[in-house]
């Protein structure tokens, strides 16, 4: 009876021990929580090679932090340009913020190595994914051109005035651009 009574007591785990798990698990199920309820953003991208394959400009847009939604919010727009080779060696950053539901970016090199990149939604609470050929109007935000400073080595932003905008198919322009 003795030795069944030891094994007994052996089995039992020590009440710190206890407490340590519990401990870690109602941490592990508070991450959970936080991470699936309360740190989400929607973050798209992706990139344009220039014609000759030297320039690549990448394109990022950033939701509102919280829960996913179609209305019209805060987003920001990261265009950063770098050197096509190995090291990718940036030549040119800058952020934009825009106040539009399904905003998105196209970007389109010339064969002098100057960039156009038109910010745009669709309008407030129409989102699109398709053939081209079933694209909404777009309602533009900005039309930006950049060229290539050959002394520097670095890609500078053009001022183009609102008689450049380009009204895509449908005619809608506008939006609000947030500074």
């Amino acid at each position: 009876m003795l030795y069944a009574r030891e094994s007994l007591t052996r089995s039992r785990r020590p009440m710190g021990q206890f407490r340590a798990t519990v401990a870690l698990c109602f941490g592990l199920s508070l991450a959970t929580i936080v991470m699936c309820f309360g740190c989400t953003r929607i973050v798209t991208g992706g990139y344009v090679d220039s014609p000759d394959k030297k320039f690549r400009l990448y394109g990022r847009c950033y939701g509102p932090n919280g829960p996913v939604d179609i209305d019209s919010s805060s987003r920001t727009i990261r265009l950063t340009i770098v050197a096509n080779d190995e090291h990718e060696t940036q030549l040119f950053r800058k952020e934009y913020r825009v106040r539009g539901s399904d905003v998105g970016w196209d970007a389109k090199w010339d064969l002098s190595n100057n960039l156009t990149v038109v910010i745009y939604d669709y309008g407030e609470g129409v989102t699109f994914q398709g053939p081209a050929a079933n694209e909404p109007p777009r309602r533009v935000f900005r039309t930006l051109c950049y060229s290539l400073d050959l002394k520097k080595e670095v890609f500078k932003e053009r001022k183009i005035g609102l008689g450049s905008i380009v009204t895509p198919k449908g005619g809608q322009t506008g939006g609000q651009i947030q500074k």
